[in-house]
Order: C-alpha cells, then sequence, then structure tokens
C-alpha cells in the first residue's frame, strides 16, 4: 500500500512544521487504506471524505450437530488527521 509523504513546510510555517494535509491528498491516503482492506475481505459500512468504517464476517465457528453459524461481524474505523496520520480502531 502506498504511503502519503508529508508536505514541505510552507514558507510561511516556522522550520520543522508543517501545515495540514490538503484535504484532496487525505483523500487519496483512505483511498489507498481501502483499496488494502478491500483485497483482505472487509466491506464499507460508512464512508466519509477522511473515514470509513468497515466491516467483515468473523471466522465460522465449529459445527455443532451438523449446523453451521457464522462468526458474528468485526467492524473497523480507519481515518486519515489533518496532518496525515492513519489511524485504525475496532469497534
Amino acid at each position: 500500500m502506498a504511503e502519503v509523504p508529508p508536505l514541505p513546510a510552507a514558507p510561511d510555517d516556522p522550520p520543522g512544521e508543517a501545515g495540514p494535509m490538503p484535504l484532496g491528498m487525505r483523500k487519496q491516503g483512505l483511498a489507498d487504506m481501502l483499496e488494502g482492506k478491500l483485497e483482505q475481505g472487509y466491506g464499507i459500512e460508512d464512508r466519509t471524505d477522511t473515514e470509513a468504517t468497515l466491516v467483515t464476517r468473523g471466522r465460522r465457528r465449529r459445527r455443532w450437530f451438523g449446523l453451521s453459524r457464522r462468526g458474528e461481524e468485526l467492524k473497523q474505523r480507519i481515518s486519515i488527521d489533518e496532518g496525515g496520520g492513519r489511524a485504525s480502531r475496532k469497534l
């Protein structure tokens, strides 16, 4: 998965401090993250420009008297903040 490079500091910014990442770059970073998650079998439940809620089925449970039960849904939220940081957490 491609990493989103940090923005270079603008001339008005103090040395060592970059400004916030433009929305377009954040959208592209989220799209790159989603592409990888979709390949892993996740589905998109909800999505905004900089955040998405993903869902996947858990592993199948053991068969019991010839009946199989599906695992419960697993949800995860991924996001990209204004500084370009990527975060994911289980819901």
